[in-house]
């Protein structure tokens, strides 16, 4: 069988967030963490030890945010994030 070890995930964060007016959605606060980190935190918490945050809108903030988070976390810039989401799929593979 599969060991949830062997499970990698992926956090699409890279996204222009039109229907938040511009605002990011992986930056908004949710109690002590952001979007972006309670995900982050919840697959780290569920034993998924390889997590990837594809980021692309505000990037320096968002991998800001998750880099001072202290979580466990690869971080990689889809520069095509305007593209689609599809786009960040494949940054982030």
């Amino acid at each position: 069988g599969y060991s949830i070890r062997m499970v990698s995930a992926m956090v699409l964060a890279a996204g222009l967030s039109t229907r938040m007016g511009g605002r990011s959605k992986a930056l908004l606060p949710i109690e002590q963490d952001t979007f972006v980190t309670r995900i982050v935190r919840t697959l780290r918490d569920a034993g998924i030890q390889d997590v990837v945050v594809v980021v692309g809108h505000q990037a320096d903030d968002v991998r800001r945010v998750v880099e001072h988070s202290g979580l466990p976390a690869r971080v990689v810039c889809n520069p095509s994030f305007a593209d689609g989401q599809f786009t960040s799929v494949l940054a982030g593979l």
